[in-house]
């Protein structure tokens, strides 16, 4: 979203401050990426060609040949990765890319789409993204204890940056008011047998684990933040339990919505019509109440939701 949002900028038609095209040129566009199948190629694929299948695949459907450069000035567009030598953050912008213990470096030619891979190539379903680099190109920066390590600058590996921020907040944790959505399912209690049992346990639990508590430290140290003053704005999440704001919702909201949208699926495969309409409201109303129970408390409640109803033709049409 952030890419897409990102190329298309210089199109919006900003009225008082609202982007009154935001439905066609942002809506329309990742409503019909979300209605492919894009994962299970890309994975079969990546066993033989790294994340070529991924990187093709958002630049085909998504943000064409855009690269870093091509990306404005304000406001900053950042994709955060986890460089995997390193085992820190590491991010892509127009600026360049940074990561503090080897430096930064410009690479205005590195493609939106490689970049979004790079920050999407989720463990163990994704390899990492590999960048060939310059080592005489990075700058050093003041905190860049490995920068005479040219082994590591040449080439980089770069995966998820879930895999060291899930909330993608580190890079932008000097900001005085932050506005946080965490769109990631939950780890919820599970049980399974067999090879099921030794797969989850011996691989994808002990990382889910180790994700969830980094995200929950993020999100807690954020919350007191928000509490003690530090910082303004809020923050909201797909099992946020609606019932705990200060204010109503204005909608009926049905109790089994929080259980189902917040462990719906995060894979990169086909929604179909339903499952996009219901699952924008649901980030509609969450964003909604967290915003104006904690941050802009003045506003007035919305008197629609963005898919009261929708039709079947595989576009969204917003609520008459």
């Amino acid at each position: 979203m952030a890419g897409l949002l990102a190329v298309q900028w210089h199109k919006l038609n900003f009225q008082k401050g609202v982007a009154v095209n935001f439905h066609q040129e942002i809506v329309e566009p990742a409503w019909q990426f979300c209605s492919i199948n894009i994962d299970r190629a890309a994975f079969i694929m990546g066993l033989v060609s790294g994340t070529r299948k991924l990187e093709q695949s958002y630049r085909r459907h998504l943000v064409g040949d855009a690269v870093l450069r091509d990306l404005p000035d304000e406001p900053q567009f950042i994709f955060n990765t986890a460089h995997l030598e390193t085992g820190r953050n590491c991010t892509l912008s127009k600026a360049g890319l940074h990561t503090w213990r080897l430096g930064d470096i410009e690479i205005p030619d590195l493609t939106l789409a490689k970049a979004i891979a790079a920050s999407s190539a989720c463990p163990p379903f994704f390899p990492a993204v590999r960048l060939d680099l310059d080592p005489n190109a990075f700058m050093k920066t003041r905190y860049a204890d490995l920068f005479h390590r040219d082994d590591l600058k040449g080439r980089m590996s770069l995966t998820d940056g879930g895999a060291y921020d899930n909330l993608g907040v580190h890079a932008i944790r000097d900001c005085t008011t932050m506005l946080v959505s965490d769109g990631s399912s939950p780890l919820s209690p599970t049980k399974s047998r067999g090879f099921a049992r030794q797969f989850n346990h011996r691989v994808m639990r002990p990382m889910a684990a180790a994700v969830e508590q980094t995200r929950a430290i993020r999100r807690h140290q954020l919350v007191e933040d928000f509490e003690n003053g530090l910082k303004k704005g809020a923050l909201w999440y797909g099992n946020t339990n609606i019932q705990n704001y200060p204010i109503p919702s204005p909608f009926v909201v049905r109790p089994e919505w929080r259980d189902h949208f917040g462990s719906i699926r995060t894979r990169l495969n086909a929604f179909n019509i339903a499952e996009k309409s219901k699952l924008i409201n649901w980030g509609y109303v969450m964003c909604d109440l967290s915003i104006r129970s904690y941050y802009r408390t003045e506003d007035p409640p919305p008197d629609r939701l963005p898919f009261e109803r929708f039709i079947f033709s595989g576009r969204p049409q917003r609520a008459a």
